[in-house]
């Protein structure tokens, strides 16, 4: 089977925003925020800095992400924005792009998901290869969930 596929820079976006608020930091700094909060409410002597304090980790984590996430997505010659051909085999997935190939076997990936219309392979080494889910002829989108499912799934 074979993907040609280019993520627009919407795409790109609401992926790398999902990415960034599933991260464990994320959920530590949203847990201190709201520890402190607790503690403020319940506690009358707690001093009013906490309500100022609390919530500054966990604003900067998401405003920094966020601004980082648009500033790469207007960068043009990020790799996700160049066309890129994904050969899908019984035997792995061979990625050509103009900046030059790679091959991989199954066993070098960990897990894939479907998920805000793109697929995303896992790599072991925690690289990920994404590819727009419009890219996939609608005739072959159970043909390309079953190969995955069959070589990535139940493998794992």
């Amino acid at each position: 089977m074979v993907i040609q596929s280019t993520l627009t820079p919407e795409e790109f976006r609401r992926y790398e925003l999902n990415r960034h608020f599933r991260r464990s930091l994320f959920y530590f700094y949203a847990f201190i925020f709201a520890v402190l909060t607790v503690y403020a409410l319940t506690n009358p002597t707690a001093p009013i800095a906490i309500y100022v304090v609390a919530p500054v980790p966990l604003l900067a984590y998401s405003i920094g992400g966020w601004a980082a996430i648009i500033r790469r997505s207007n960068d043009p010659d990020l790799p996700v924005f160049l066309p890129m051909r994904y050969e899908l085999t019984t035997s792995g997935v061979r990625l050509n792009t103009p900046k030059g190939n790679s091959s991989f076997t199954w066993s070098d990936f960990t897990a894939w998901r479907k998920a805000l219309g793109v697929y995303e392979l896992t790599l072991q080494n925690g690289l990920r290869l994404v590819f727009s889910e419009a890219a996939v002829p609608q005739a072959q989108v159970k043909t390309l969930d079953d190969l995955l499912k069959k070589q990535i799934q139940e493998r794992a």
